[in-house]
């Protein structure tokens, strides 16, 4: 019986729990099922790494010293290595984040923000225009992150 669209399976899945795993879960990002799968992976990693970095920002004092990410320490229980990884990890994302806007015209960043920072559900039946900017945002960082070859 379906439901919503889907059937009790799908439902069942923890990908319907989220936007990305919804568009995956119905071919929204691609017809290659493998490919729709590396690019839902980005695609959560690339919403991961921007909470990260929205969060290390807020945690780093408002100092000249701040402004250089490796240096910047905060976060609860880490020790200096744990803090170095972390804001590498920081960079990196940012510069795939980069790489997706400098690439990519307008309306790509905030298509991928909404999508996989927010989770906004009504992107759900967004236009097939706005369905292609987040396509070539996911297989930018899909390369990025050098997730599933190809």
């Amino acid at each position: 019986m379906k439901h919503q669209g889907v059937n009790e399976e799908t439902a069942k899945s923890d990908l319907s729990g989220h936007l990305l795993g919804r568009l995956h879960l119905h071919g929204k990002l691609s017809k290659d099922k493998e490919e729709s799968k590396h690019m839902m992976e980005a695609g959560l990693r690339f919403g991961e790494d921007v909470r990260r970095h929205s969060l290390s920002i807020l945690m780093i004092s408002p100092t000249v010293q701040a402004q250089n990410l490796l240096k910047a320490r905060g976060m609860p229980g880490e020790d200096d290595e744990q803090a170095e990884r972390r804001n590498r990890r920081i960079i990196e994302a940012k510069r795939g984040i980069d790489s997706v806007v400098i690439m990519s015209e307008p309306g790509i960043k905030q298509t991928m923000l909404s999508v996989c920072v927010e989770d906004n559900e009504a992107l759900f039946l967004m236009p097939e225009q706005q369905l292609n900017m987040l396509r070539r945002g996911l297989r930018a960082m899909r390369m990025h992150y050098g997730i599933g070859g190809r």
